[in-house]
């Protein structure tokens, strides 16, 4: 009986030490500030994002000079609802991602970190066609897979998909192509439990659209306020 119970005690503690419980995926707002190192990023793009995270759904909302827009995307189904309010007007796209085209070779420096914002990150390169990326990542916060699976669809790739970056938060990455450089970085990280109507509000009151269509309209927008 002891050499039995002295078995299942060293599998108890095999397991136990062996086994650790996965971390949940994280849950809650995360809020980026973003520098275009010129002039021009001040007119045409947004200054900041907040990014609310549930499972496998992710919505960032930001703001442009003509427009407030939120895009809600499912990250596992694979589709997405833009909503956008243009001279006090409600519009809404539906629609499915388009699985990126090329993904450039991540490059990561071993053994170097950098911490940013209080988070100690580990960072890597990425070199594409007419543009490169330096990348600081963190390991704290568990992101779905799913969403950062999505990462060269969703709007202004706040998460990458290869597999060096696979579940994790990008604290901060500066980007370079050739308008000159951006930066884009987290401010503040806030984990809390969301309500469905949080990251999925209500379409009944937006008028539907095309992609194409809400082009027009804000191409029609510009043209009338010049």
């Amino acid at each position: 009986m002891k050499k039995i119970g002295s078995v299942s005690l060293a599998l108890l503690l095999f397991f136990g030490v062996s086994f650790k419980p996965k971390p949940k995926p994280f849950e809650g707002t995360i809020t980026y500030a973003v520098d275009y190192h010129s002039e021009y990023g001040s007119i045409k793009y947004p200054q900041g994002f907040n990014v609310y995270i549930k499972g496998d759904i992710i919505r960032i909302d930001f703001s442009l000079p003509f427009a407030e827009i939120g895009q809600i995307i499912d990250c596992k189904k694979r589709t997405y609802i833009k909503l956008c309010v243009i001279d006090g007007k409600k519009y809404c796209v539906k629609g499915e991602l388009k699985k990126a085209s090329w993904l450039g070779k991540v490059i990561i420096a071993k053994d170097s970190t950098q911490t940013i914002n209080k988070e100690v990150c580990s960072f890597g390169r990425i070199n594409e066609e007419t543009s490169r990326y330096v990348i600081y990542a963190t390991e704290k916060y568990q992101i779905s897979k799913n969403i950062t699976a999505c990462g060269g669809e969703l709007p202004y790739r706040l998460f990458y998909p290869q597999k060096e970056f696979t579940s994790k938060l990008i604290m901060k990455q500066d980007a370079f192509d050739k308008d000159g450089q951006t930066t884009y970085e987290v401010e503040i990280i806030t984990e809390s439990q969301l309500k469905d109507s949080d990251i999925l509000p209500s379409t009944k009151d937006c008028k539907e659209l095309s992609e194409e269509e809400l082009g027009d309209i804000i191409k029609n927008y510009f043209k009338s306020s010049h």
